[in-house]
């Protein structure tokens, strides 16, 4: 699947989250783990491809992100992704230029995870807040 990802993030304090979580009508809360992967341990940028594994309830989702507009808290990202069954510890690059059909150099390893507890409001149109 290829889609186009528009998101705006913003870093709450506690006091805006508390306000904010009592203000909405949660429709969803879950626990999600992403398994993201690299060439190595070093620090990523905003313009670097996301490649991650999404791990949510039993299902598994290989996913890359591409970058094409980061301007403040608006990110637009060309997302690809598609089902798997099993978390490896590599990602081959055929793999990666299948699913996006553009041109990686190289295997990536999992660099680490991130277990997130998640809500979802979408009690409005056309727009998710987590």
């Amino acid at each position: 699947m290829n889609n186009l990802e528009k998101e705006i993030k913003v870093i709450l304090s506690e006091d805006e989250y508390n306000k904010l979580n009592d203000l909405l009508n949660w429709e969803k809360e879950y626990v999600q783990t992403n398994y993201y992967f690299g060439e190595d341990k070093c620090l990523r940028s905003v313009s670097t491809p996301t490649i991650r594994i999404r791990k949510k309830g039993q299902s598994l989702l290989f996913q890359v992100k591409i970058p094409v507009v980061i301007e403040g808290t608006l990110h637009i990202k060309k997302e690809y992704e598609k089902k798997i069954n099993q978390i490896e510890e590599f990602i081959r690059k055929d793999e990666l230029n299948e699913l996006t059909g553009l041109d990686f150099d190289s295997d990536v390893r999992v660099l680490g995870e991130l277990k997130t507890y998640r809500k979802e409001c979408i009690n409005f149109d056309k727009v998710k807040i987590c």
